[in-house]
């Protein structure tokens, strides 16, 4: 289960994902994350990628969700992108598949 929200007020594009993320879901999760992208109408925006109460990623989907989140950093809008999770297994492969400056 996934939820992407665009927040003008507090200039916040938050991405929910919780339990278990197929590839379908990631390909859906793309298109709203699009239709956020577009909602924001090119306003800055911080990115949060809250995966508190998602289970671990299959190889192959992690690298697809990696693609979420290079999407947004391609943004000009964006000006950061933070991601929480509660799992060891998921920060670790978070960490793995970071995007950005490093």
């Amino acid at each position: 289960m996934w939820r992407v929200e665009y927040e003008p007020d507090s200039s916040r594009l938050t991405v929910r994902v919780c339990d278990r993320l197929t590839q379908r879901d990631v390909r859906d999760l793309s298109v709203a994350l699009e239709e956020a992208l577009t909602a924001s109408g090119g306003a800055t925006f911080r990115a949060l990628f809250d995966l508190r109460d998602l289970v671990p990623l299959e190889e192959d989907v992690v690298e697809r969700f990696r693609g979420l989140k290079q999407r947004c950093l391609r943004s000009e809008a964006c000006q950061g992108l933070v991601v929480l999770a509660s799992s060891p297994t998921i920060a670790m492969q978070q960490h793995h598949t970071r995007v950005g400056s490093s």
